[in-house]
């Protein structure tokens, strides 16, 4: 249960409300020793690396269960208790992130799990055995230096990946739909969402059409990642585009 809370609380897709009520219930168990380490349990066997922070100040609880169990979340997690004080992304300009990250090694490991506690697998995939849903990840370190991928992750608007811009139909009837053309014809467009779900309209059902000029992808995705954790994402994608050369 606390893991599907964990999950619950950081998904970008789903109810806003769902979020809301999964964060309560995590934060009012997180005042009760018992229920801390439970949590703490929770988040070493699901790799969640959101609470990371929560983990590295649970290593000095005076309760001995949690220390316990923060520990062994930090060993599950490759955590660095150097990093309890390193700065969140947030707190840095977007310049100094990228001189940082171009001289610190992650891990790929655990870029890994960022990868997919970021929600990152709601958009994009990695291997080409998957359906696709939004721009394939596996090669693209081939494409952009290191850099130029940090700083495309830190602003999805600065570039957008050509045949993924973002278009928006106001239907005559029914709600409006957003997402990729696919494919289209002269009776038919075909969509595909950001969660790969794809939907075809018939043209004489479009009322209008629009380009938008912004990235589905949020802008805020690494706030709460530090340089390390950072460097270990851009670490895995760079693994995945040699990967893919061999």
């Amino acid at each position: 249960a606390d893991a599907a809370l964990l999950s619950l609380s950081v998904r970008t897709t789903g109810s806003p409300e769902s979020r809301e009520q999964s964060a309560k219930a995590l934060e009012a168990g997180w005042a009760v020793p018992a229920r801390r380490a439970q949590i703490l349990a929770a988040i070493a066997e699901i790799k969640h690396r959101a609470w990371s922070p929560r983990v590295l100040a649970s290593l000095k609880d005076p309760d001995k269960t949690v220390a316990d169990a923060a520990d062994r979340a930090l060993k599950s997690l490759k955590l660095d208790p150097a990093e309890a004080n390193a700065p969140k992304l947030e707190t840095m300009k977007p310049e100094d992130v990228i001189a940082a990250v171009m001289k610190t090694k992650g891990d790929p490991a655990t870029g890994a799990q960022i990868f997919q506690q970021a929600t990152c697998t709601n958009c994009h995939t990695v291997s080409k055995d998957e359906p696709p849903r939004g721009p394939f990840l596996g090669n693209i370190a081939n494409t952009y230096k290191r850099p130029d991928l940090a700083a495309a992750i830190l602003d999805p608007n600065k570039t957008i990946a050509q045949g993924f811009v973002t278009n928006f139909f106001t239907l005559k009837k029914g709600d409006p739909v957003m997402g990729f053309v696919v494919s289209e014809s002269a009776t038919e467009v075909t969509l595909r969402n950001q969660v790969g779900v794809e939907q075809k309209i018939a043209t004489a059902d479009i009322q209008d059409r629009q380009q938008l000029p912004n990235s589905l992808m949020p802008p805020a995705l690494m706030n709460q990642m530090t340089v390390k954790d950072f460097a270990s994402l851009l670490d895995y994608l760079e693994k995945l585009a040699r990967e893919q050369k061999k």
